[in-house]
């Protein structure tokens, strides 16, 4: 076994005498822990040794349980690469999907030399979509991870930021290449507005309070601060902060991004169709493959989109996807299919 690179393992089989074991494995350099419906146990995790799997860089562990992802602390992080981390079985609320980022993110930080995360489910359990609220909660650990070249949460939430954080997430991963914080299905789903109350005070997020999603404006300064990223997936709204105007002057540098998603809001009433192109021209001349989603659910009466239909909001977005068709050769726009 000493020559082995590569071991999947599923079920009963993974405890942590066999993990001590496989920890001892100079060679191993790829390790997949499948565990099903099985919960590990880690009443012998002093069998592991001090720096188990010295030559691991990639790991992907399938967890149905919160417990799974203590495998983490047991990893010698010198080497590690690549992370996968799949949920299966998932039919929590969304303050624990919460609950199981964070989890994620504070074991993994310590991996100081990784370039790839991911954390997913199957897409067809992903279904149920919905916004995570106060997501810089949740990604707070992960900034310090500055070697990151790919971050995904591919689950059946879409993470809500803000401004302010994805400055942050700029000057923490400035390597970044890839960053999808939205679910890999295309299905129905709803933004979240919450306050520190309790569930019940959950509801649909129309265009207030300003701190649940970040503006457009936020994507130009995430792209300034990651200047290798290209594909970029991310819950936005549709307006920008500060004075009005021609936007595409706020543009400081063009983005290389190639491919973006956004999960959005219909686009602010206040901003003409044109500043909306002007914009996406200007700050992404480079794409290649644009899609646009909004949610199904109707919007709170005393926001600015009330007034607006879902229907209307979509027609309005086709429009100015088709001038911006116009003005980007090549570009590829994905119809709004919800």
């Amino acid at each position: 076994m000493h020559q082995l690179r590569v071991i999947w393992l599923e079920g009963s089989i993974w405890d942590a005498a066999t993990l001590a074991h496989l920890g001892s494995l100079t060679s191993l350099s790829a390790l997949v822990l499948e565990c099903g419906w099985y919960s590990p146990s880690y009443a012998a995790c002093d069998q592991l040794l001090y720096k188990p799997f010295p030559s691991l860089r990639q790991l992907l562990v399938s967890a149905a349980h919160r417990e799974d992802l203590e495998f983490l602390t047991h990893v010698d992080p010198l080497a590690l690469d690549t992370v996968t981390v799949q949920w299966r079985y998932s039919s929590m609320g969304n303050l624990s999907h919460g609950a199981l980022l964070q989890g994620t993110f504070t074991r993994v930080h310590r991996f100081k030399q990784l370039r790839h995360l991911t954390i997913c489910m199957p897409a067809e359990d992903a279904h149920n979509l919905a916004g995570l609220p106060n997501g810089p909660s949740y990604l707070e650990p992960v900034l310090s991870v500055s070697s990151l070249q790919t971050l995904q949460i591919a689950h059946n939430i879409v993470v809500q930021l803000d401004d302010q954080f994805l400055s942050r997430l700029a000057q923490g991963l400035p390597r970044l290449q890839t960053l999808s914080l939205v679910p890999p299905t295309h299905t129905g789903f709803g933004f979240i507005e919450t306050s520190d109350e309790e569930d019940e005070d959950i509801r649909d997020l129309g265009s207030d309070p300003p701190d649940y999603l970040p503006s457009l404006g936020g994507l130009c300064t995430l792209a300034a601060g990651c200047k290798q990223l290209t594909r970029l997936g991310l819950g936005v709204r549709a307006t920008f902060r500060g004075k009005r105007g021609r936007l595409a002057r706020n543009v400081q540098r063009p983005s290389g991004i190639r491919s973006l998603e956004l999960w959005t809001t219909p686009l602010d009433p206040a901003v003409p169709d044109d500043d909306f192109v002007d914009f996406f021209a200007s700050a992404f001349p480079a794409l290649k493959a644009l899609r646009v989603l909004l949610p199904i659910r109707s919007y709170p009466a005393n926001t600015v989109y009330a007034e607006a239909s879902r229907e209307e909001a979509c027609e309005r977005w086709d429009a100015v996807l088709d001038q911006l068709r116009n003005r980007l050769q090549g570009l590829r726009v994905r119809p709004m299919k919800y």
